[in-house]
């Protein structure tokens, strides 16, 4: 990775718990008898997550050497993590974060697109490539869409980029149905 001298780059990296990515991709990719396999998967998506968790460590701790690359303005404050559960729960403070974070002002046109893209009436529900989702409601699904041996299988190849991330594991099935139960520190 390469940036000018005095360069103003700003990086926003949206992170989604692993285990609710593979059950979405799963979702996808899935179709009529072919299978997904969420545990074989997991091992793929969480080495690429753990591999960016990683580079930002390195541009964080100004070691551009060791990390191959060149970085010569590198400031922490132009990176930007965001986690989807916060987007999906707070969808306009997230925004206003995001906004705030490239020097824009959040004007009424994105906020009411925002109301009215984040709430959804059982028509968009059914509608897999809908834009509109409640969106506050899309951050536990995984619990359902997965059975508690892929979760362990998950959690256990995907700890270090769950404790970085700070998603809890799901330590009891009785838990995985639990929504008052918070996996999102």
């Amino acid at each position: 990775m390469i940036a000018p001298k005095n360069s103003n780059i700003r990086i926003i990296h949206l992170v989604r718990d692993p285990r609710a990515i593979l059950a979405s991709r799963r979702q996808v990719f899935a179709t009529g008898n072919s299978t997904y396999n969420v545990a074989d998967q997991s091992d793929y998506l969480c080495k690429y997550m753990e591999r960016n968790l990683r580079l930002v460590d390195c541009l964080n701790r100004d070691i551009h050497d060791n990390c191959g690359m060149t970085m010569d303005s590198w400031r922490s404050e132009n990176y930007l993590r965001l986690r989807f559960e916060d987007v999906s729960v707070n969808p306009l403070e997230s925004a206003k974060l995001v906004y705030d974070f490239v020097g824009l002002n959040l004007d009424s046109g994105v906020i009411n697109w925002i109301r009215g893209n984040t709430k959804s009436d059982k028509t968009d529900r059914k509608d897999l490539f809908s834009t509109k989702r409640d969106s506050a409601a899309a951050v536990g699904r995984w619990r359902k869409a997965l059975t508690m041996q892929e979760i362990n299988a998950i959690q256990q190849r995907c700890a270090f980029v769950m404790q970085r991330l700070n998603y809890r594991p799901l330590q009891r099935d009785v838990d995985r149905m639990n929504k008052s139960l918070d996996l999102y520190w």
